[in-house]
């Protein structure tokens, strides 16, 4: 409430207004690495994406700021539903890439930062080993030759890579994941009788073929 009074003594009435003090910071943002941008393995924060988006929740009216490793800044305001996002505009390094977000509610109270560790991959993995499993080879061993029409493949690989295989129409007809110890198998469907020459090929967690 506020008055004037002048020299005489006079006083004015008193003009009364109101104000919100808001001194709690909001919470640190939920923040992750967007399904458009996370290729290969869902949800492991790897990705061939070198702009990927981030996502994540906070207050609906707080606005977010998102700090990437090479110092790159983005905001967004948290919508209605809770949710924001924010894409670079300047590519990520191969590697890991530490970036941190942060909530600034209306009254200017930040948060303490999130950092969400996000993996870029965009190196192709080597072309996987493979041949015609001993137990698919009838007859002669190591001749690739079998009456065997679903054979069974296996070979080596990085562990964690996808193997597909694919017929001569580019059809697939097995896929397998490389265990822990590098070693991969798969059975494939019916395959015509006389020469079937297979392509496969290893992908990664964040989603290169070789």
């Amino acid at each position: 409430s506020t008055t004037v009074t002048d020299l005489a003594g006079n006083a004015s009435a008193p003009r009364t207004g109101s104000f919100v003090l808001d001194t709690t910071p909001p919470a640190a943002p939920a923040a992750s690495l967007a399904s458009v941008s996370d290729s290969g393995t869902l949800g492991d924060s790897i990705t061939a994406d070198t702009t990927p988006t981030i996502q994540g929740t906070g207050t609906p009216g707080d606005t977010i700021t998102v700090t990437f490793p090479g110092g790159e800044t983005q905001t967004a305001v948290v919508a209605a539903d809770g949710s924001w996002s924010v894409t670079p505009t300047t590519a990520l390094s191969d590697g890991v890439n530490n970036v941190s977000v942060t909530a600034t509610d209306p009254a200017g109270n930040a948060s303490a930062p999130t950092t969400l560790p996000v993996t870029i991959d965009t190196s192709a993995p080597l072309a996987p080993t493979a041949a015609l499993a001993t137990v698919s080879d009838t007859g002669t061993l190591g001749d690739s030759l079998t009456k065997d029409n679903t054979p069974t493949l296996s070979g080596t690989g990085v562990a964690g890579d996808t193997i597909t295989v694919k017929d001569a129409a580019g059809n697939v007809i097995a896929t397998a994941v490389v265990n822990a110890n590098g070693n991969w198998s798969a059975t494939t469907t019916a395959l015509p009788d006389g020469l079937n020459a297979l392509a496969i090929t290893a992908t990664d967690p964040a989603g290169n073929t070789g």
